[in-house]
């Protein structure tokens, strides 16, 4: 029977000890890949120390003192297994304070064996001392899940209350060869589930640093975005401000030159066009103040449509004229007509832009087409020309409102390529739709140009 139980031990022994290599190899595997972790890098100590601490039971055996001693150093993976939770926890790592009383207790325990005083006895004071940092951090674990509803501290402070159970029964069983088998028994049972619980806890305080590191990466962006604009309002204002002087001195003047009832034709033509024009842009300028003091997007207000159309015919007239261009306008919507959105931004950044780049890359003599009906319960808005067309690369790149399109027109007109951002931009803040359908000139000589078709849900219908 005592051979039996010696065989039994001996494979158990040796299953702990293929257990404790493996962990070891799997931690040196996941330090290649992962890197430095400050919660591996406790793992990879645990398993070290309780290879040590394997080592260190078997050699020590010659009395009761060697074998107390060698159990003493249990407190060393212990220290390591609390710290993984303190670290995964934002707590505090082992205090000097308990590691100086901790060896302390090796002397008492010297003087214990020394008075030939039981074993249960001689052991005791180490195995409270072990017993006192495992339950400090089993209780620490156990608030922690409370507060945090973490499963995984529940587990954690489970298997340290099972450490407890364990240290405690040594004084009573490590002498017996039954006891022995059986410690060692329900210790590799704890190493399993360890094991489990390390990568477990390894894995979320991944999860949870990059959760942080993203976290404070928002924030600071947040800030930079918050600091450029206030920088970008105070120069709207300033450029809102000194704008407004100029335009209000050209519209005065422009009056006055009106009321001088000019003889000659032409001039009082361009007066008129002038007048017009800087009051459109000091209009435009009002809108955009508006805007602005409200801290609201387009979306807040609403306009009629019809007459968006004849006010664009007037913008651009003489545009046309200089290409001799014919835009032929067919509007069929009701007159009470009304979609969401600033009616400046619709006319100048949505209706402009498409008509600008239809008379840049149209030719002399074509004409350019704009359609407005309801279909299906929206607003469709077809804009078609018989330009140059464009190519399904440049078509690519205008539904990516990052990339900049310029590029030279018919007359070898120049532009930002912001026109085209714009557009794309308002009318997808005004909550419509684009569409973009286009044939080059170079690859279709009788069926070319392009069309561009827009899509508004009526302000009714919202």
């Amino acid at each position: 029977m005592e051979t039996a139980n010696q065989t039994y031990l001996s494979i158990i022994l040796g299953i702990n000890g293929v257990s404790i290599a493996a962990n070891l190899i799997i931690n040196s595997l996941l330090k290649k890949s992962l890197g430095e972790n400050p919660v591996l890098r406790e793992i990879t100590h645990y398993w070290l120390a309780v290879l040590g601490v394997f080592f260190l039971g078997g050699a020590l055996q010659q009395n009761h003192f060697l074998i107390i001693l060698a159990f003493s150093a249990t407190i060393i993976p212990i220290t390591f297994m609390c710290n993984i939770s303190t670290i995964y926890l934002g707590g505090t790592k082992s205090s000097k304070r308990f590691n100086l009383f901790y060896l302390s207790l090796i002397p008492l325990t010297y003087v214990l064996y020394y008075l030939n005083l039981p074993f249960y006895i001689t052991s005791l004071p180490v195995t409270l001392g072990t017993v006192y940092r495992l339950g400090k951090t089993a209780w620490f674990c156990f608030k922690k899940s409370q507060v945090e509803y973490m499963y995984l501290l529940k587990v954690y402070a489970a298997i340290l209350m099972a450490a407890i159970f364990l240290q405690l029964s040594f004084p009573f069983i490590r002498l017996s060869l039954k006891g022995a088998i059986v410690g060692w028994s329900v210790a590799f049972l704890m190493y399993q589930l360890s094991s489990l619980t390390f990568w477990a806890i390894l894995f979320e305080h991944i999860n949870r640093t990059e959760k942080n590191r993203l976290e404070e990466s928002v924030k600071n962006k947040t800030k930079e975005l918050t600091r450029v604009n206030a920088f970008n309002s105070a120069l709207l204002k300033t450029v809102l401000h000194d704008l407004s002087n100029p335009i209000s001195l050209i519209i005065n003047q422009t009056k006055m030159l009106q009321k001088l009832n000019l003889e000659n034709e032409k001039s009082k033509r361009y007066t008129d066009k002038l007048n017009l024009t800087a009051a459109k842009m000091a209009t435009s300028i009002n809108d955009i103040r508006t805007v602005f003091l409200k801290q609201k997007v387009d979306m807040e207000m609403d306009f009629l449509l019809n007459d968006c159309f004849s006010e664009l015919l007037d913008i651009y007239s003489d545009k046309l004229k200089e290409k001799s261009i014919p835009l032929h306008i067919f509007n069929q919507l009701p007159e009470d007509t009304r979609i969401k959105g600033s009616r400046t931004s619709f006319i100048h950044s949505v209706l402009s832009n498409m008509l600008s780049n239809a008379i840049k890359f149209s030719f002399h003599g074509e004409s350019i087409t704009l359609q407005a009906r309801l279909e299906k319960n929206k607003v469709v808005i077809l804009l078609s020309d018989q330009g140059i067309g464009m190519s399904k690369e440049l078509i690519d790149k205008f539904c990516k409102t990052e990339v900049n399109i310029s590029t030279l027109g018919t007359d070898g007109e120049v532009g930002t390529g912001l026109g085209l951002h714009q557009l794309r931009f308002y009318t997808e803040e005004m909550g419509g739709t684009l569409d973009v359908e286009s044939k080059l000139k170079s690859l279709n000589s009788h069926n070319h140009g392009t069309k561009i078709k827009l899509g508004f849900t009526p302000y009714h219908l919202q």
